[in-house]
């Protein structure tokens, strides 16, 4: 494994992060940052890097390593980036001279989450979500792109670090509504009739044969997901649990033995994480009830989780998630878009810069949702499976993880997602 010394004058935790994933996640070697210029130049072994100001790294050529610019400013202040283009590569904080890139502060800029702190309320949609096209990747047209793995990967082939290439692929399940028709309360189930009636009367009488046990729920999909998941060891299977039915909540009572049996059913092949309601989102006891109750229906800690309709609020739901015992959200992508929400394929810790440390809290990038090919996008399945498609190879030429997200709903085969299970299926191979 090779090791690298980076000589600073500055002492930051900030700096720490970044260099972690740059050197550690990345590049996969041993690092230590230190100030001691002595200990630097005497060093032997090991891969130098400056990191200084401009100035006054132009004033030291006699030290040897190669030489990184630091951006002023970005371990204290949440700076607007620039941008430039160098050898065909998207960096942020480019050198005055546009040869290189403060790598380290576009790592932090990207994974902190920067300009999600700053998006005014009223450029947030309807949900209060910060929106892709707000993101600046979306703005300069390489959100579907990796940026910051590409970057790095740039910076350390200058070191004559070339790391070997990980790649795995991630799906999910996201379980927002267990059983599209049992499962209700009286009233609810009435106004199901009365909804399908008005859309397609003859819909009545399927509806009753699913009521009667003649014919299976459409949602229920769970044979299928666990004899088509079982094998992949890194799948989830999250569960919304709320008690509360509101416009965005609308899961199935939770007394409904059926419910439980599923949730126990998936839990016996796949890892079970939490689907935060709506009413658990800024509320930390409603988060810490509904996985107690998750827990202990499937008699399994619950560590993982991923907000319902992708609701991040920075830093206030990370904080919820590791005060309720979270240690892994998968909650970094956008709903209403494709692609690298924090430029990366790679898991990696979430930094929480206003307490200003890394935190135990492991984000899992998705670069895709079927609900966004569907809904926002209006793909056919077609266009679908080539958009997952081209999305992987990509993954598979920089490293990461290919993490995608269906619901049982859309495994269904059924109504509006009649067809869809085929692209599932080739996201999957």
């Amino acid at each position: 494994m090779k090791k690298v010394l980076v000589y600073s004058h500055y002492a930051h935790s900030r700096l720490d992060y970044a260099a972690g994933f740059v050197f550690g996640t990345v590049g996969q070697c041993e690092w230590q940052i230190t100030q001691s210029e002595e200990e630097f130049v005497k060093a032997e072994g090991v891969i130098k890097v400056v990191y200084l100001s401009e100035e006054v790294a132009r004033a030291r050529e006699d030290l040897p390593g190669f030489k990184t610019f630091q951006v002023s400013g970005w371990t204290t202040e949440n700076l607007k980036p620039e941008t430039a283009l160098i050898n065909n590569h998207f960096v942020l904080f480019p050198s005055p001279d546009q040869n290189n890139f403060d790598v380290f502060a576009m790592t932090y800029w990207c994974l902190s989450r920067q300009e999600e702190y700053l998006l005014p309320e009223n450029q947030k949609d309807k949900h209060g979500r910060f929106p892709a096209k707000a993101s600046l990747f979306h703005q300069h047209g390489v959100l579907e792109k990796p940026v910051l793995d590409i970057a790095v990967l740039y910076y350390l082939k200058q070191l004559g670090i070339e790391p070997e290439i990980p790649f795995y692929t991630q799906p999910s399940i996201d379980v927002d509504i267990a059983f599209a028709l049992k499962g209700r309360s009286f009233l609810r189930t009435c106004g199901t009739f009365v909804k399908s009636a008005l859309r397609n009367p003859f819909q009545i009488i399927d509806n009753l044969s699913v009521l009667l046990g003649r014919k299976q729920d459409p949602n229920d999909t769970y044979t299928y997901i666990s004899e088509n998941l079982s094998s992949y060891s890194n799948t989830r299977a999250f569960w919304h649990c709320g008690k509360e039915r509101n416009a965005l909540d609308k899961q199935v009572l939770r007394t409904y033995a059926p419910f439980q049996k599923a949730i126990k059913q998936l839990s016996a092949c796949l890892e079970t994480g939490i689907h935060p309601s709506f009413v658990a989102y800024g509320h930390s006891n409603a988060l810490k009830e509904e996985k107690n109750w998750l827990q202990s229906t499937c008699s399994k800690a619950i560590v993982h989780s991923r907000q319902h309709y992708i609701l991040l609020k920075f830093p206030e739901t990370y904080r919820n998630l590791i005060a309720s015992g979270i240690q892994h959200d998968y909650s970094m992508g956008y709903p209403d878009a494709p692609g690298f929400r924090a430029g990366t394929a790679r898991p990696f810790r979430w930094y929480d810069s206003e307490k200003e440390e890394e935190t135990t809290l492991t984000i899992h990038p998705f670069c895709i949702m079927e609900v966004t090919c569907s809904l926002y996008l209006n793909y056919n399945i077609e266009n679908a499976v080539k958009k997952g498609l081209e999305l992987k190879e990509i993954i598979k030429s920089t490293g990461g993880v290919f993490g995608f997200i269906f619901h049982n709903e859309s495994l269904s085969n059924h109504g509006k997602w009649r067809g869809w299970r085929s692209v599932f299926e080739t996201w999957l191979k």
